[in-house]
């Protein structure tokens, strides 16, 4: 979903500090984030800023989350994305799916590892 929107710019860095920079100079409109972590850059190296920032609830129990700069995505547009797209792969299986690729099948997803809505 988030792919098709015109206006979006996806991006990969392979690292966290610079994923972070460039969110803040605009050069991307969204950072998927471990909170923890995540929220440690924006806040040590951008604190003045924090508060042009917006989060997604964290979207399986690793406390994986999406940043989504404010000054870009004003209305909420990506983060509306973001979240209809997650609700479709959910729904279609994918999400279940790509779980099991990354345990290594589905007798071996981590049930701690999934949301509520998404565990047995």
């Amino acid at each position: 979903m988030l792919e098709k929107s015109k206006n979006l710019k996806l991006e990969t860095n392979p690292t966290h500090d610079g994923t972070a920079q460039q969110l803040q100079m605009g050069r991307v409109d969204l950072w998927a984030i471990v909170d923890i972590t995540g929220l440690w850059y924006m806040k040590t190296q951008f604190p003045a800023e924090a508060k042009l920032y917006k989060y997604s609830k964290a979207f399986n129990r690793g406390d994986i989350s999406v940043v989504f700069s404010k000054k870009r995505d004003p209305d909420n547009a990506y983060c509306n994305k973001f979240l209809k797209g997650l609700a479709i792969i959910k729904k279609n299986g994918t999400y279940m799916k790509t779980m099991a690729q990354y345990y290594g099948g589905v007798n071996k997803i981590n049930q701690e590892a999934l949301v509520d809505d998404m565990r047995k």
